[in-house]
């Protein structure tokens, strides 16, 4: 993700809800509507859920630490990071 220059910490916290909200219509319209996986192997399918589940967990904690950038902005930065 590029930093952006003069983006204070409402602009940052708008940006990750933002992105957030984009990967849960991205979810919508990938989910268990079209069998996008139908015949994938099964190790392919725990492979994508444990993907799936591991980026939610990120997003989740960007959130909660997005409530406070200033003292957590380290760890914003870490979990950026293994978002990406």
């Amino acid at each position: 993700m590029k930093r952006r220059l003069n983006a204070g910490p409402d602009a940052e916290a708008l940006a990750i809800a933002e992105r957030a909200s984009s990967r849960g219509l991205l979810d919508e319209l990938g989910g268990g509507r079209v069998p996008a996986l139908a015949h994938a192997p099964d190790d392919l399918v725990r492979e994508k859920k444990k993907n799936r589940d591991q980026l939610d967990a990120l997003f989740a904690r960007l959130r909660t630490l997005s409530d406070e950038p200033q003292k957590n902005s380290e760890q914003i930065a870490k979990t950026r990071i293994e978002i990406e």
